[in-house]
Parts: C-alpha cells; sequence; structure tokens
C-alpha cells in the first residue's frame, strides 16, 4: 500500500497540530484553582491527545498492510532517518543538560548507559517506541499478509485482553501480595496494530 491518500496526509498535519497544543497549552492541575485557565487545559488536553495515537494508527494502517520486498533496506532506510538524527539529537542534548559538568572520558559512557536504559530525557520515550515498532514490523508484515481477517481479529483481541489483565493486575489494590509481576504492554502498540488488521 503505497499509494498516496490526501485525508491520511489531512490526518497527518491534524496530529501534529494536537502534539504541538499538548505542549504548547495550559496543564490541568486536579489539586489546583478550578479556575477558567484549569478547565480550559482540561478540554484542550483531552482533545489534543488524540495527536499521538493517530500517528501509530497511520503507521499501523500503511506499514502492516505493505509487503516489505527488502528487509535489509527497510531497516537500513530506518537507521539513516531515525536512529542516525537520534543519536546526533540526544547527544547534543546530552552535553547541554551537563554543561556545568567537568568534561571527561567518562561523559561518553555515561551517555551510552543513558541511551541504552532509556533515561536520557523523558521527552525520549517516543523514539524507543517507534524503534520498538520498526523491528518486528517486517514479521509482523509477513505474518499479517498471509492471515485471515477471523484470524488477525482473534489475535488483536487476545492482545487487548491481555493489556487488560496486565493493567489490573500490576495495579490492582486488591492484591495484598502480587507473587508475580506481569510483563509491561504498552498500548502504544495496540493502536499500531489495530488498524494494521484493517485493510484498504
Amino acid at each position: 500500500m503505497n499509494e498516496r491518500n490526501l485525508n491520511i496526509d489531512a490526518l497527518r498535519i491534524l496530529a501534529c497540530v494536537f502534539v504541538i497544543g499538548i505542549h504548547a497549552t495550559y496543564n490541568f492541575n486536579p489539586h489546583g484553582l478550578m479556575d477558567f485557565n484549569n478547565y480550559a487545559g482540561l478540554l484542550l488536553h483531552s482533545i489534543f491527545r488524540a495527536g499521538l495515537p493517530i500517528f501509530f494508527i497511520i503507521s499501523g494502517y500503511y506499514l502492516l498492510n505493505s509487503k516489505i520486498k527488502s528487509i535489509k533496506k527497510f531497516y537500513l532506510k530506518r537507521i539513516v532517518n531515525i536512529i542516525i538524527p537520534f543519536l546526533i539529537y540526544s547527544f547534543l542534548h546530552f552535553l547541554i543538560m551537563n554543561r556545568d559538568s567537568t568534561f571527561s572520558l567518562n561523559i561518553y559512557s555515561d551517555y551510552f548507559l543513558k541511551i541504552v536504559n532509556g533515561s536520557l530525557s523523558v521527552h525520549f520515550w517516543f523514539v524507543y517506541v517507534i524503534i520498538g515498532i520498526y523491528i518486528f514490523t517486517p514479521a509482523l508484515s509477513y505474518i499479517m499478509n498471509d492471515s485471515s481477517d477471523r484470524t488477525l481479529n482473534i489475535a488483536f483481541i487476545t492482545i487487548l485482553v491481555s493489556y487488560l489483565v496486565n493493567v489490573y493486575y500490576n495495579n490492582s489494590s486488591f492484591l495484598s501480595v502480587q507473587p508475580f509481576e506481569l510483563p509491561y504492554i504498552n498500548n502504544w502498540y495496540l493502536y499500531f496494530f489495530y488498524w494494521g488488521i484493517h485493510r484498504a
């Protein structure tokens, strides 16, 4: 699925506006004064937070409905367009945030550790999620293009139920003792996978 869709292009623009809106509008404070700014922030954030799910939905719609002819080219393109710019920008960000520190070779090892464990900056969370998606996209695309709609729907329902059980179990106040902790299932992957199963 490589044809241009103007409606989806319009959705991308809308999602960009929404993401900017999240960071530009007043943050709702549930413990603050319930004035106009607080209520306006609550309303606007409720609308603007649709921006990120839209991006994941569009990615799933295109990537999982396309036959990837060359896995090597697929990964190489993502390395050039995402990984390399991310490493450059994140290192500059790291240097700026640590500009008052004494420069030494340890700064490189510190950067490496932070970039690997994801603690460099909370603002980079999106990059880690999208990299995780791209790692498994070729395999998912191959499986989904050879599967029936019924099989894909069953798979999605299974993943959704697993996610809900995961959230309830790991956050349940009814369980005084949890014998084990379930691995966290990221909800962004659900947006990506769900729209990918809706073929055009």
